[in-house]
């Protein structure tokens, strides 16, 4: 082998050449110290020597007194020229190709010389030499050249240093183990040798030297280890070749930096399921890592890792409970105490691991009884808590309080208190989905929810729903942290916070005094703009549920009008439009029906473009659940007269709906048609569309049915046709068959029927009237045990099912013979005790009108007044205001007979009756003049009458009322005019005598036949009226002068006067002194009391 002699100009510069010549005299120990010399100063030149690598080879193979030297001389050259290469690249650029996987050129130059095959092979033949310095300088020499580059790495595995580097691992002296596992975790460095390590059984050979006994190397080896387990495709490997074993020996005997490289082993390991398993089978893993996390002497880096390890540990149940015997728990909350006093690092990577093991409810006690919450809460409203520290103690939180095992704070306000305060403060999305979370696990009651709504948890909300982006192109870029995890922006964990946001107000818009407090803090504006603007999915609709939730729990009309104005009935027509079905469809018809339960709102939603057309559209369409929802709102927006036409497109529709719909479809479609149906128009298009049919059918239904198909039939039978039609399809039977099922039930419970039930038996009590109009049908309903059911009704039914069951007597009380069953049923009594326990104008006004049309029977006058009917009636004209008309007509009829008559004076009725001459109402006039005409039948009850001051009321009707009134107050006047002094009363009213003149003018030929009959009966009563007035000669001359006898001689010859007019003319001409006495008898008889004046009110029909 020839060797290389160097000249002296070359020491001193580095422009020289190597250049070969022939062997002199200089020994080859001279020619390895100028090398040596050489190497280390003119590392530059050595890339230009195209000899150079046959010179170091041979000198490797031919020397081997001086081979260690040589090739440590070589090892340090090499790693000489790659500091000065790499301080020349970082010179020229800020960003070293080596960063991405390149190498720089002047390395990659120097491969074809100093790390060339030819010295990789000398390297690798010298580990097998015997000689440990010599084997160890070749593994140390390999280790340096390896970490030039990717060339000279791959030279060296080219050329086998992998075989005897693994054989020094397992059974080289302690230098050369040491420096082989350098070379070999150098290698591994490079992760595309990954697979011809693995290939050689390196991981093998790695675990068994770890177990082996001995320190050299290990720290390296620990190191290789650990870089493998960086891979997924050599974690199995790492298990299976012992790994698990050694890594827990280094756990509990290991340097500090290779227990922290074990932990990192072990947590990576960890990360998937089956390898965790087997890691949790070696008990001394968990404890060993709670170790080093207790360990105060560890670096900080070395506990991190071990706490990272730790958490994937315990995501599994065995872990959980290995965590809990070692001790786990007091060390981690002794760290994130550690966070109070500044620490930073180390107490988040506890909390991560506290996250994980709380998610277990006995880990989960166990925090908390070893003080976790008060230590959680002091973090969380520390003012300079780092974000992710507070992120993750919040997700703790939420794990403690707020979990699927929820744990109540009631009783603890202070806590509550604090978590709002918490949620204040947290800045990251993540962690503000975590404290909402937790609050909604305690606002289900209604004390906590107030506390934390008192705390100002609604203002909070709305600042986290108000900062949301609906789009998502402008999310804020910032740190967020999800389990542990950096994430850039806000993306989905903002997301999740709003949507948590809305959750929160969803649950607390349950409890009905809170929704005032959410609508002023602020929430309502956000939730309307998410559900109008966000294009994120799923937000809108978890918005639009929170502003029903509101909506519907909310009674006070100003709150809902508000929600509605600023923008959430426009946005719910909007989802209803473009939502996607299902639950959006669902949440959006739900809050447009409650909407529009509040009559401000009727106007704003009718005017939303395309809104009703929208529910018609559905109702014809839609799925089962949406037809049903979209008729509810109908039947809602209905109640507005002005939405009717827009309505009225889906009647097809809603007919169908009543022969196909669900119960609830079929029933939402009857309420609405049978508002509808009040419109006369509409309800003849309802009876055209053939509705009574499918209405009728309904009445077999269930109870819900029932209600509403009779609500709807009573609004439809309002003319004769339409009740003939209902009666012929079969509704009686159906109708009196619900009346009487419930009335039997409520008879024998004793009690109002409630609910749904009392409903049904009012509509169809309500429908049973309307039928009762109708004289065909009042027989039908009377002879189906019908009397009795409804007198049931009367007895126990609600206030609305009384009126109607009392409003149908009244219509079937229309002659004799239902009369006397009504009174043969106890009707008598029970409408009377109805009347006396009334509490309702309404109630009252009924029970008056059924007593009016049965009081036409003789023996029913006597029943009621036996029952106190009287006096009741009496109540009801002095301190009502509606029932005061029925009430006069009653005592109208029941003063036909003297001892009524008495009864009715006693029972204070002449004031009252008095007081309604003046009333506003005409009808109330009527009926108080025609009950006062019966009253003056009686001598005494006549100056009680005219003391009431009851002659110039009646003298103002005699100008002022119908015919009628003219014709009643004329009788009242006859009978009262049998008093001299009540005849001069009458003269000094100076309004009676006009009134009666006036009443004597003949009928005109244009009037109607009725009318002009009116008229007739108004001469006669006026004639006697007169006749008892002029007895005394006062009233006499002042009816001279009124032009009395004018009148009455005018109208005497009438040729179309009536002879019995006639005759009272002559007697009042004869009283005047007009007409000579022996014309007429009796002139000189006194006078006497209109008989005939003595009368019964017409029937009480209800309308």
């Amino acid at each position: 082998m020839e060797a290389f002699a160097l000249e002296g100009e070359h020491l001193e510069g580095a422009e020289g050449s190597w250049q070969p010549a022939v062997a002199d005299n200089r020994t080859l120990e001279t020619q390895v110290r100028a090398l040596r010399l050489q190497l280390g100063l003119v590392a530059e030149s050595l890339r230009r020597e195209e000899g150079y690598s046959a010179a170091i080879v041979g000198l490797l193979w031919s020397d081997e007194e001086h081979s260690i030297e040589i090739a440590g001389m070589i090892a340090r050259s090499a790693a000489r020229f790659r500091e000065q290469a790499q301080a020349a690249e970082w010179q020229e650029a800020a960003a070293p190709p080596w960063r991405h996987g390149q190498l720089p050129e002047r390395a990659e130059a120097l491969h074809p010389r100093m790390g060339s095959k030819e010295i990789a092979g000398a390297l690798v033949a010298m580990l097998a030499s015997d000689n440990v310095e010599r084997s160890a300088g070749a593994a140390w020499c390999l280790a340096d050249l390896i970490q030039i580059g990717e060339g000279p790495s791959q030279d060296c595995v080219d050329a086998g240093c992998i075989p005897p580097l693994l054989t020094l691992v397992k059974s080289g002296a302690g230098p050369a183990r040491e420096a082989a596992a350098m070379s070999l975790e150098i290698l591994s460095r490079d992760t595309d040798l990954h697979p011809v390590l693995v290939e050689a059984k390196c991981i093998s050979a790695v675990t068994q030297a770890l177990l082996a006994e001995g320190e050299a190397g290990k720290t390296a080896l620990t190191r290789l280890l650990e870089r493998f387990s960086r891979s997924e495709d050599f974690q199995e490997s790492i298990v299976t070749a012992g790994g698990i074993a050694a890594a827990v020996q280094l756990l509990e005997d290991g340097k500090p930096q290779e227990q922290q490289l074990a932990a990192q082993v072990v947590g990576r390991l960890a990360e998937v399921d089956n390898l965790r398993d087997m890691l949790l089978q070696a008990p001394e893993v968990v404890p060993s890592l709670v170790s080093i996390v207790e360990d105060g002497h560890q670096r900080d880096e070395a506990r991190t890792v071990a706490l990272e390890a730790l958490d994937h540990l315990v995501s599994a149940e065995v872990g959980q409970e290995a965590a809990q015997e070692a001790g786990a728990v007091p060390a981690l909350l002794e760290l994130v105490r550690a966070r109070l006093s500044g620490s930073e690092e180390l107490p988040l990577s506890a909390l991560r691991v506290l996250n994980r093991m709380c998610q277990d409810s006995e880990m989960a006690e166990q925090v908390l009884e070893d003080g976790g919450l008060d230590i959680l809460m002091e973090l969380l409203v520390m003012k300079d808590a780092d974000l992710e520290c507070h992120e993750v103690a919040a997700q703790v939180l939420d794990q403690l309080i707020g979990g699927d095992e929820a744990r109540s704070l009631a009783g603890k306000p202070d806590l509550l208190e604090l978590v709002v305060t918490a949620l204040r403060m947290s800045r990251l999305p993540s962690g503000q989905a975590a404290l909402i979370h937790t609050i909604r696990s305690q606002v289900q009651k209604e004390e906590p929810a107030r506390v934390v709504m008192h705390s100002g948890l609604a203002v909070c909300l709305s600042s986290i729903l108000t900062a949301y982006k609906s789009d998502p192109s402008q999310w804020q870029v910032e740190r967020a942290f999800s389990h542990g995890v950096e994430v850039e922006g806000r993306g989905m964990l903002h997301v999740e916070a709003v949507r948590m946001a809305c959750k929160c107000v969803a649950e607390l818009a349950l409890h009905k005094g809170l929704v005032g407090g959410l609508h002023e803090g602020g929430v309502t504006g956000p939730l309307i703009s998410l559900l109008r603007d966000s294009r994120v999915e799923d937000i809108h609709v978890h918005a639009a549920i929170a502003l029903e939730r509101m909506v519907l729990s909310q009674r006070d009309n100003s709150i809902v009008h508000d929600i509605a104005t600023m923008g959430a009935a426009q946005g719910m027509f909007e989802l209803l439009q473009h939502g996607s079905g299902g639950l959006p469809i669902k949440v959006a018809l739900t809050a447009i029906r409650h909407m529009a339960l509040h009559r401000a709102n009727l106007q704003l939603m009718g005017e939303i473009k395309g809104g009703i057309e929208l529910l018609v559209d559905l109702v014809a369409s839609g799925n089962d659940l949406e037809k049903e929802l979209a008729a509810r709102a109908l039947w809602n927006m209905a109640f507005l007269d002005s939405n009717h036409q827009r309505i009225a497109k889906g009647l097809t529709a809603m007919i169908s709906l009543l022969e196909s719909g669900t119960t609830g479809a079929k029933q939402a479609a009857a309420k609405a048609l049978s508002i509808l149906a009040v419109d006369d128009q509409y309800s003849q298009r309802l009876v055209a569309g053939g509705c009574i049919e499918p209405l009728v059918r309904m009445l077999n239904g269930s109870i819900g049915e029932t209600e509403a198909a009779a609500g709807a039939l009573a609004n439809i039978a309002y003319d004769e046709e339409s009740r003939r039609a209902i009666a012929q399809i079969g509704a009686i039977d159906p109708l009196m068959r619900a009346v009487s099922t419930t009335a039997r039930e409520t008879e024998e419970e004793g009690e109002e029927p409630s609910g749904l039930r009392s409903s049904l038996v009012e509509m169809a009590c309500q429908c049973l009237e309307n039928l009762a109009f109708s004289d065909e049908l009042r027989p039908a309903i009377a002879t189906r045990q019908g009397i009795p059911a409804l007198l049931a009704v009367v007895r126990h039914g609600s206030t609305s099912g009384k009126i109607a069951a009392l409003g149908t007597i009244t219509n079937l009380a229309t002659n004799d013979q239902r009369r006397l069953q009504i009174f043969e049923a106890g009707g008598i009594d029970t409408i009377v005790e109805a009347l006396r326990a009334s509490r309702t104008c309404n109630m009252k006004e009924a029970s008056a009108k059924a007593l009016w049309n049965l009081s036409y029977c003789d023996g029913n006058r006597a029943a009621i007044a036996e029952a106190g009917g009287i006096e009741l009636l009496v109540e009801v004209i002095t301190r009502g205001t509606i029932g005061r008309h029925a009430a006069a007509r009653a005592l109208w009829n029941l003063a036909y007979t003297l001892p009524n008559r008495r009864r009715i004076a006693a029972a204070g009725a002449v004031q009252p009756l008095v007081a309604l001459l003046r009333s506003d109402n005409a009808k109330e006039q009527e009926a108080a003049t025609k009950a006062l005409v019966n009253l003056t039948l009686d001598e005494d009850i006549r100056a009680e009458i005219s003391s009431a001051g009851a002659i110039q009321p009646l003298g103002h009707l005699l100008t002022s009322g119908s015919p009628t009134q003219r014709a009643a107050a004329a009788r009242a006047l006859t009978n009262l005019a049998m008093h001299s002094r009540n005849r001069a009363d009458m003269e000094a009213t100076g309004v009676v005598l006009p009134g009666l003149v006036r009443m004597l003018m003949p009928a005109s030929q244009s009037m109607s036949a009725s009318e002009q009959k009116e008229v007739r009966a108004g001469h006669v009563a006026a004639a006697k009226a007169l006749r008892n007035i002029v007895a005394d000669e006062a009233p006499r001359q002042a009816a001279r002068d009124e032009g009395v006898v004018v009148a009455l001689q005018a109208l005497m010859v009438d040729e179309n006067t009536e002879n019995e007019t006639k005759e009272c003319i002559l007697r009042v001409l004869e009283a005047m002194g007009e007409v000579a006495k022996q014309k007429r008898r009796n002139l000189s008889s006194p006078t006497i009391a209109d008989k005939s004046s003595s009368s019964l009110a017409h029937l009480a029909d209800k309308e």
